[in-house]
């Protein structure tokens, strides 16, 4: 088994901090994936980001940005270490 590798480092996270702490209506908006108790997600607090148009949606989709994500600066933090 392969073991995880750091991809980049010293990211200033504060931006992202910021942004989730003045947006607490974000987190656990959409349920999806952890309201089912066979679910691997259930129990834990997320927020979407980033999926398919159709949330429902299964197999192969398209992924959108949500508007959420102009709520949060979290594309700065996916664009930098996609390059």
């Amino acid at each position: 088994m392969k073991k995880i590798q750091l991809l980049a480092g010293g990211a200033d996270m504060a931006p992202l901090v910021q942004g989730l702490e003045s947006h607490p209506e974000l987190w656990n908006a959409d349920t999806m994936r952890t309201e089912s108790p066979d679910s691997p997600h259930h129990a834990v607090s997320d927020i979407f980001v980033r999926y398919a148009a159709d949330p429902k949606a299964q197999g192969p989709h398209e992924s959108i940005w949500y508007p959420c994500a102009d709520l949060i600066p979290v594309k700065d933090h996916v664009f930098n270490v996609m390059s």
